[in-house]
C-alpha cells in the first residue's frame, strides 16, 4: 500500500477480489420450486411451505390453486429442509418439485336406537390415550362427521342421556374415511294403562300410539318424563304424567268420570214413560243424565207406543217431547195406520193378524207371510190329536213309549227327566206339549200320529203352509185355527174347553198377557233365538178376539216387546 498526499490509496489482491465476489454470490437468496399434491394426485391449495436453513435462514410460501409453491433458500454451501402443512394433512417434508401430503383421517356415521330411529345429541368422541380427543353431536338426523384426526388405532365412544352407550376401537389409515353405523339402545320402561269403565282411547305425549289404542293395554316407553291422557267424548278428561327409569313398570287405571248433561221429557200423563230402557215416574220427567244420545219412550193403554230420541251434550240442556198417536176404539183403518207406524219404527219382520170373534172383522198387516211357527206349530199337532181322540181313533190314555229320536232339547221337562222305552199317555205329552212347550213330546206326538197326517188335517182347516218338518206357518193361519177352535167348529165341546184350558194355564206369559192383567187368554208362544211368536184368544169382557203376531228381529226382545204393545192396542180397538 502506498500514500498519496492527504488520501489513502488501497491495492486489492486477486485472492481477496475472489473471496469478495463468492460472498457476494452465496448471499443472494435463489427460489426453490414445488408443487403440493394429495394421495389422488389433485393440487393441494393453500398449503405453506417452510424453509428452514442451518444457518438460521427461513422463508415461507404458500401454494396456489393448482398446488404450486416458490420459496426462497440460501445458496451452497447452507443446508436446508422444507416442510409442507395444511389443515387437515400430515406434515411433508420436500426438496422441491411434487410432493404428496397425505390426508388426516376422518369419520362419517349415523347414530340409531334399536328400531332404526335416528338419535339426536348424542355425544361422539374419538381420540387415544394420551392423544387429543375430537368431540361432536349428532343433529337431528343422528348424522355426525369427525375430521383431522391422527392415523392409527383410536377409540370411539357415543353416548345418549336415554340410551346404552357403545365404544369400540378404530384403525384409521391416512387418506382413508370410516363409515360407523352406531346402535344406541334406548333406556325402556313399561306403562300398563287401565281405566273404569274399560275401552278408551288413550294418547301418549299428545299423540295415539298404535300399540294402545283403547284401554287396558301396555305402552313400552324410554326413559324420560311422559304424559298419558284419557279423554272420550262420554267421559271427562284424566291426565298424568310418569317419570320412568330404565326397567321400570308402572301400572295406572283410573276411574273416569261421566259427562253429564240435562235431559227433559215432556208426556202426556197417565202412561209409562221410560228414559233409556229404566221406567220413570213422574211426568214432565228432568234429570241428569251422561252426554251421548237417549232415547225416550212412553207408553200408555190408549195409544200407541211413542218414542223420540235426543243428543245431550256436555253441561248442556236438551229437550224431548213425547206425542203419542190414540188408538181410537173400533177404527180399524186407524188402527192399521198405527200399527203400520209402530212396526216400521221398530225394525224387523212382523206378520199380524186379529180376528173379532162375534163380527169376524179383521185387522193384517204381513199376516200371510210363510215364517218360522217356532213353537206355535206345536198347536196344529194338539187339534190333530184332539182330533183323532173325537173319532175314536186314539184314546188320550194311550200310551207313548219314547224312543231315543224323540229327545229335543229346549223347552220342557222330558229332555232332562225322562228316557228312552219310557211311557207316557197321550194326554200327558199333550199338557207337556202346550203348557210347558216340550219339545219331546212334540217329536213324540209327531212320530206317533204322522207328521205327514198332522199337515194334512191342518190343510183341511185352512192352514195349508203350517209344516211340521220346516216348522212353517203364517201369522193369518195360526189365528184361524185358534178362531175355529174358540167358535168351537174343531173339536167336541170337551175337547175344545180341554185344551183351551190347557193354552190358559201355560208357563209361558210375557208376551199377550204382559199389560192385560187379569183378562183370560188362551195362548201358545213360540221362541228361537231371533224369532219371537205368540198366538191365541183373547177373552176381552164382552168382545173376544184372537190375535196372532210372528216376528224377527235382530235382539228377539224387539220381537217381545211388539207382541206386548200390540196385544194392549189391540184391546183398545175391540174394546166397547
Amino acid at each position: 500500500m502506498r500514500r498519496r498526499g492527504r488520501g489513502l490509496t488501497f491495492v486489492l489482491g486477486a485472492a481477496d477480489l475472489v473471496g469478495l465476489a463468492l460472498a457476494l454470490w452465496t448471499s443472494v437468496p435463489v427460489p426453490v420450486n414445488g408443487v403440493a399434491l394429495d394421495a389422488g394426485l389433485r393440487p393441494v391449495a393453500g398449503a405453506v411451505a417452510r424453509l428452514a436453513a442451518n444457518n438460521g435462514f427461513s422463508a415461507q410460501a404458500r401454494t396456489d390453486a393448482r398446488g404450486r409453491f416458490a420459496v426462497e433458500s440460501p445458496r451452497w454451501p447452507v443446508g436446508w429442509t422444507i416442510t409442507l402443512s395444511a389443515p387437515g394433512y400430515l406434515p411433508a417434508p420436500s426438496r422441491g418439485g411434487p410432493v404428496v401430503v397425505h390426508r388426516l383421517p376422518w369419520i362419517t356415521g349415523a347414530a340409531i336406537d334399536e328400531t332404526g330411529a335416528p338419535v339426536a345429541g348424542a355425544l361422539v368422541s374419538v381420540g387415544s390415550e394420551g392423544g387429543p380427543v375430537h368431540l361432536v353431536m349428532t343433529d337431528v338426523g343422528g348424522l355426525f362427521q369427525l375430521t383431522g384426526l391422527q392415523p392409527g388405532v383410536q377409540e370411539l365412544t357415543a353416548a345418549s342421556d336415554s340410551h346404552d352407550a357403545i365404544q369400540r376401537q378404530l384403525a384409521l389409515s391416512p387418506d382413508e374415511s370410516s363409515q360407523q353405523l352406531v346402535v344406541l339402545a334406548r333406556h325402556l320402561a313399561t306403562l300398563t294403562i287401565g281405566s273404569d269403565p274399560a275401552g278408551q282411547p288413550v294418547l301418549l305425549d299428545g299423540q295415539p300410539d298404535p300399540g294402545c289404542p283403547l284401554t287396558p293395554c301396555q305402552l313400552v316407553v324410554p326413559a324420560g318424563t311422559h304424559t298419558v291422557h284419557i279423554e272420550s267424548d262420554l267421559y271427562m278428561p284424566w291426565e298424568q304424567a310418569f317419570t320412568l327409569v330404565k326397567g321400570d313398570t308402572i301400572s295406572a287405571a283410573p276411574t273416569l268420570q261421566r259427562k253429564m248433561g240435562t235431559l227433559a221429557v215432556a208426556a202426556p200423563l197417565g202412561g209409562e214413560l221410560t228414559v233409556d230402557l229404566t221406567d220413570v215416574h213422574t211426568m214432565p220427567w228432568s234429570g241428569l243424565v251422561g252426554t251421548g244420545n237417549h232415547t225416550a219412550t212412553y207408553r200408555s193403554a190408549s195409544t200407541w207406543p211413542a218414542t223420540a230420541s235426543g243428543h245431550v251434550a256436555w253441561n248442556q240442556a236438551t229437550q224431548i217431547s213425547l206425542a203419542p198417536t190414540p188408538v181410537v176404539p173400533g177404527d180399524t183403518g186407524a188402527f192399521l195406520a198405527g200399527l203400520q207406524a209402530y212396526l216400521a219404527a221398530a225394525g224387523g219382520q212382523y206378520g199380524v193378524y186379529l180376528e173379532e170373534l162375534g163380527t169376524g172383522r179383521t185387522v193384517e198387516l204381513g199376516a200371510n207371510s210363510s215364517m218360522e211357527a217356532a213353537s206355535v206349530i206345536k198347536l196344529p199337532l194338539a187339534l190333530y190329536l184332539l182330533h183323532e181322540v173325537d173319532l175314536k181313533q186314539v184314546n188320550l190314555d194311550d200310551a207313548v213309549q219314547l224312543q231315543d229320536q224323540d229327545f229335543l232339547g229346549g223347552t220342557g221337562t222330558l229332555y232332562g227327566n225322562a228316557h228312552s222305552g219310557a211311557d207316557f199317555s197321550y194326554g200327558d205329552l199333550l199338557a207337556l206339549l202346550i203348557q210347558q212347550s216340550d219339545n219331546t213330546a212334540w217329536q213324540a206326538l209327531d212320530r206317533a200320529l204322522g207328521s205327514d197326517k198332522v199337515d194334512a188335517y191342518a190343510a183341511a182347516i185352512g192352514a195349508g203352509d203350517c209344516h211340521q218338518a220346516n216348522d212353517q206357518c203364517t201369522a193369518r193361519e195360526a189365528g184361524h185355527m185358534l178362531a175355529q177352535l174358540a167358535r168351537g167348529r174343531l173339536l167336541s165341546p170337551e175337547l175344545t174347553t180341554r185344551l183351551l184350558g190347557l193354552l190358559e194355564t201355560t208357563a209361558f206369559n210375557d208376551r199377550i198377557n204382559y199389560y192385560l192383567g187379569a183378562t183370560t187368554v188362551a195362548h201358545k208362544v213360540g221362541m228361537d233365538g231371533s224369532v219371537m211368536n205368540d198366538a191365541g184368544v183373547v177373552y176381552l169382557q164382552g168382545n173376544a178376539f184372537v190375535i196372532s203376531i210372528f216376528t224377527v228381529t235382530p235382539d228377539g226382545d224387539t220381537g217381545v216387546q211388539a207382541i206386548r204393545d200390540i196385544s194392549r192396542a189391540a184391546v183398545r180397538l175391540f174394546s166397547r
